[in-house]
């Protein structure tokens, strides 16, 4: 199919070797790095031990080439069909492009065997042509912190907003203005100057379309009056912390700036992984692996929809590009 330039995409890398004991695999991709860049490679880790990188640096992006080099430490060669990982590339330029490789070796330590592979072909549509709705960053917001203001709770209070990649009112962006959940329960994690954690807790965020944010107020009872730093998460994002300090006391209310959290945890352990992207394909392409509730933690734009949606899909993968 044509895809927009703009848009990362997932390429498989499998490897079949028949019978053929591998215990090392060097493939060698290549490539016009003014037409595409690969954002990086998500490994399967089919071998125990990689020897470089599966980012890919400023140097490898220029020279248009990328590594993959794997040994096996444990004495576990593999054998038959497996797949490697998946590639994750961009397109810059509307056109034709192709991934190809330059060299491809398998085998033991005391065999090395050289082996063919097929390029790969993509075509590429200026992303104004393109029906697909991409994706682009949320703009940075300048974390100004906004003054204390009194409440007559006996409890000091802080007002939560938070913004969602993918859910807010430009269209033209792609974004979702009516979301499926209304409310969502936010993980809020309240930290002393010396970094020791004071409160847990957590509250129920609601969607306000006139801000594009989920807002709640979260109650944190008597909490001692100083400085603290806020780390907020919902239940398919990363924990952000917020970039100042926040003054909480008895009978003040504080309001953060908007924050903009960074979806795709999908199994829950905090970090983004290998793990995640192939819970996304599970439910991207319709597999036994997406449960109901992944189903609902992988639509990041909340439409009700991820089964072929690219919005989703692009919304995971720049977060792991701004990672990289």
């Amino acid at each position: 199919g044509s895809y927009p330039s703009g848009i990362a995409l997932p390429i498989d890398v499998s490897l079949d070797s028949n019978t053929v004991p591998v215990g090392i695999i060097d493939i060698k991709f290549s490539y016009n790095p003014k037409a595409v860049k690969i954002v990086k490679f998500l490994s399967n880790k089919a071998l125990d031990s990689e020897l470089n990188s599966t980012d890919i640096s400023t140097e490898q992006q220029n020279k248009g080439e990328f590594r993959y080099h794997a040994v096996d430490t444990l004495g576990k060669t593999i054998t038959g069909n497996n797949k490697l990982g998946e590639l994750i590339v961009m397109a810059l330029l509307p056109g034709t492009i192709q991934i190809g490789v330059s060299s491809a070796q398998i085998g033991t330590d005391n065999s090395l065997i050289n082996i063919e592979a097929d390029p790969f072909s993509i075509a590429i549509v200026d992303q104004v042509q393109s029906t697909n709705n991409n994706i682009s960053p949320s703009p940075t917001l300048t974390p100004t912190p906004l003054p204390t203001v009194t409440n007559t709770s006996g409890q000091a209070q802080l007002v939560v907003k938070v913004i969602i990649p993918g859910i807010g009112s430009n269209a033209q962006k792609g974004e979702n203005s009516s979301p499926k959940r209304t409310t969502r329960i936010a993980k809020v994690q309240i930290y002393d100057s010396q970094q020791h954690l004071v409160k847990s807790t957590e509250s129920t965020l609601t969607y306000t379309p006139s801000e594009s944010v989920y807002k709640g107020t979260v109650s944190l009872r008597d909490i001692p009056s100083q400085e603290y730093t806020a780390k907020i998460s919902l239940d398919n994002t990363l924990v952000k912390t917020l970039h100042s300090t926040i003054p909480l006391s008895k009978n003040n209310m504080y309001t953060t700036v908007p924050i903009i959290l960074s979806p795709g945890d999908l199994n829950g352990d905090g970090e983004l992984s290998i793990t995640d992207y192939n819970l996304l394909q599970a439910c991207y392409r319709k597999q036994p692996a997406c449960t109901t509730s992944i189903a609902q933690l992988a639509d990041f734009n909340d439409n009700g929809v991820v089964a072929g949606d690219n919005i989703d899909a692009n919304i995971q993968a720049r977060e792991f590009y701004s990672r990289k």
